[in-house]
């Protein structure tokens, strides 16, 4: 079987599947087995990241609460950009909440265009037009 063939078959990139066959090469089976890699290893309990997700799903826009329950939930401490980071791979996604722009507004032309909403709508119930 090609590399070409093998990819077209499975998931996998094309340089994955290179990789394997040089290592299988090289190293025999035991060089496709998975390597210690570095780094630390994870802080979390199995639970913690599935109830982050979950208080994340539910309260989206509230993401320092959902820090602090976890933390009085499960007794760990969790860094905000570790939620985002669990949040992002659960593939959760949120935009900012614009501020409302009402302060900005003006008073006098405001009033104007609910009392023409308000004429139209009149008119429209009397038959007059069709909205």
């Amino acid at each position: 079987m090609t590399i070409k063939h093998s990819t077209r078959i499975s998931p996998v990139e094309r340089d994955t599947v290179s990789t394997w066959i040089r290592k299988g090469a090289r190293d025999g089976p035991a060089g496709l087995q998975a390597q210690p890699r570095s780094g630390s290893p994870p802080t979390l309990t199995l639970a913690a990241p599935t109830l982050a997700i979950a208080s994340s799903q539910a309260e989206p826009r509230a993401l320092t609460q959902v820090v602090a329950r976890l933390s009085q939930h499960t007794a760990q401490r969790l860094r905000m950009s570790s939620l985002q980071r669990l949040a992002k791979r659960a593939r959760l996604r949120w935009t900012r909440v614009r501020q409302s722009c009402k302060r900005l507004r003006d008073p006098v032309a405001c009033a104007r265009g609910q009392w023409d909403l308000e004429t139209l709508q009149h008119q429209e119930d009397q038959g007059k037009i069709a909205l």
